[in-house]
């Protein structure tokens, strides 16, 4: 099995435990793993684990061998499910935990993006559908319903370009508005965030929001 590694939030890094084993630098691929349960859940693999609590659901990427297997599994009360993903060099994976079909089941969802996009003077913002209930899911700006991303399928992501402001979010599905708007606070030129749209139960949906940060 393959080693697990804590990471530090965003902007700040701390030394921990290592995760996975890690290639050359110049062939490193990324994964980071996000808990969409309602309780805390932890990546386990081996001997190590990496906590993922309500507070802070959404981990660092991790670097890790590219083109080997990553396994483990998301653990949480009485919830498991499997982590197993193969990243490609210089891919970044974000992998999540989501509520299955009984209070024991957790469904596991990989998306993978190598994105090439970078503007010292801009945001970078990717969208995330994880949620197989949101038909055409899209984000505008809370209050002001101005469009940011639109009709994202299940299990896809877009990711574009926004100046380094203050902002508020609201998700939409079919154009409709669907879950509570997020207010992601000021934007830094330069830095790339995530907003993961998850399932919330009953029809619902919620927003994740996270900097993408690199644990070193």
């Amino acid at each position: 099995m393959l080693i697990l590694a804590a990471c530090a939030g965003a902007g700040a890094y701390a030394a921990g435990p290592k995760l996975y084993d890690t290639g050359p630098s110049q062939d490193s691929a990324f994964v980071r793993f996000v808990n969409a349960a309602p309780e805390r859940l932890e990546v386990v693999s081996g001997q190590a684990r990496l906590p993922l609590p309500a507070d802070k659901p959404v981990s660092d990427y991790l670097s890790v061998k590219p083109n080997s297997d990553i396994g483990g599994n998301f653990e949480g009360g009485a919830r498991r499910g499997p982590v197993k993903v193969r990243i490609a060099p210089g891919a970044f994976a974000t992998v999540v935990a989501l509520p299955g079909a009984d209070a024991k089941a957790l469904n596991t969802v990989v998306i993978t993006e190598s994105p090439d996009d970078f503007n010292g003077l801009k945001s970078a913002i990717a969208f995330y559908n994880f949620d197989a209930g949101c038909k055409a899911a899209g984000l505008q700006s809370a209050g002001k319903a101005v469009g940011i991303f639109n009709g994202l399928a299940e299990k896809t992501v877009q990711r574009r370009m926004v100046n380094p402001i203050a902002l508020a979010v609201q998700p939409t599905c079919e154009g409709k508005p669907r879950g509570a708007p997020v207010d992601l606070g000021q934007l830094k030129a330069g830095e790339r965030y995530s907003l993961l749209l998850v399932p919330a139960g009953a029809g619902a949906s919620r927003l994740i929001f996270a900097a993408d940060a690199i644990a070193r």
